[in-house]
C-alpha cells in the first residue's frame, strides 16, 4: 500500500510517491526525466526530452478553449540530497523513505526533496486530468535548479508558444509572486569565507538568512533551514540592537522614552 495514499489531492501525492521512489538529486536526473518522458508516452503526449534531461509536454486544449492562449507550467525535477550522519542510504541509487502523520509528509533520515517534486506532481496530475477545462499547456521540467540554474539556462525554447508562465516553485499555496528582483550567482573557491551578516523576515513570517562573501562582497539569502541553532539566528538578527545607535545596553533607556517597559534582568 502506498504510504501518501491517504492524502488529498490523491493524484497529486500519488504521482510525488512515484517521483520520490527513484534518486534525482542535482546533476542525477536521468531516470526521473525518463520517468516524465514514459508518463507522456503513456498519456499519448508530445514530448521532447533534451540532452540535459530537461522535458517539455504538450497538451491540447479542452473543448471549447482551443483558440485560448498557451500557459505554461513550470517546475524543475532536482532535489538537494542531505541525510543524517547515521542513514546508510545511498541518494545517487536509492529512492527515497517517505513517511506521513496525515498532516505533514516527510523522508526518513533523508531531505525529502518537495521543492520540488511537488510541483512536478501538480502538474502531472493536471495532465492527466480530462475533466478540467484548459487552455493549451506546455509542461517544462527543468534539471538542476538546485545547483545554478542549470536547466534553465539550457532550455531550448524556440517550440514554447506561451507567453505567461507558472513557475510553481512558490512557498504558499494559494498565493502568486507576479515579480521578482532576480538573483545573482558568485562563484567563492575557498573554504570558510561565507559569513551570516543579517535575518529578513518576509511576509509570510517565513525567515531567509542572509550571508556575505568575505572575498568578493557577495550577497546570497538562503532560506532558515530546520536544523540550524535558533539561538545563533537570534544573536544575528539582534546584532543591530549592539551599535550605534541601538546599543544594547541603553534599550532600558530607549523604553522607558517611549513608555514602555523593558528592564534587562
Amino acid at each position: 500500500m502506498a504510504v501518501l495514499s491517504g492524502l488529498k489531492p490523491e493524484r497529486v501525492f500519488a504521482y510525488f510517491e512515484k517521483l520520490c521512489s527513484v534518486p534525482h538529486g542535482s546533476g542525477n536526473t536521468k531516470i526521473i526525466s525518463d520517468m516524465c518522458v514514459g508518463f507522456a508516452k503513456e498519456m499519448g503526449l508530445r514530448y521532447r526530452q533534451e540532452p540535459c534531461n530537461n522535458v517539455i509536454i504538450w497538451k491540447d486544449a479542452s473543448a471549447g478553449h482551443e483558440n485560448a492562449a498557451p500557459i505554461i507550467l513550470q517546475g524543475h525535477i532536482d532535489m538537494v540530497c542531505a541525510k543524517t550522519d547515521d542513514c546508510t542510504k545511498d541518494m545517487t541509487t536509492e529512492g527515497l523513505d517517505l513517511m506521513t502523520d496525515g498532516e505533514w509528509v516527510w523522508a526518513d533520515k533523508t531531505s525529502l526533496g518537495g521543492d520540488n517534486g511537488i510541483a512536478v506532481a501538480m502538474i502531472l496530475a493536471i495532465l492527466e486530468d480530462e475533466t478540467l477545462a484548459h487552455p493549451p499547456i506546455e509542461a517544462v521540467f527543468t534539471v538542476d535548479e538546485e545547483v545554478g540554474m542549470d536547466g534553465a539556462f539550457a532550455l531550448d525554447c524556440s517550440d514554447l508558444k506561451g507567453r505567461k508562465l507558472l513557475n510553481l516553485d512558490s512557498e504558499i499555496e494559494g498565493v502568486f509572486t507576479v515579480s521578482c528582483a532576480g538573483g545573482m550567482r558568485a562563484d567563492c573557491h575557498l573554504p570558510g569565507i561565507m559569513e551570516p551578516v543579517a535575518v529578513w523576515v518576509r511576509k509570510n513570517g517565513e525567515w531567509a538568512l542572509i550571508h556575505r562573501c568575505r572575498r568578493c562582497g557577495a550577497l546570497s539569502a538562503n532560506r532558515v533551514a530546520a536544523d540550524d541553532n535558533p539561538m545563533k539566528l537570534m544573536s544575528i538578527a539582534l546584532r543591530p540592537l549592539c551599535v550605534p545607535p541601538f546599543p544594547l545596553e541603553r534599550i532600558e533607556e530607549l523604553a522607558a522614552c517611549m513608555g514602555g517597559d523593558s528592564r534587562l534582568p
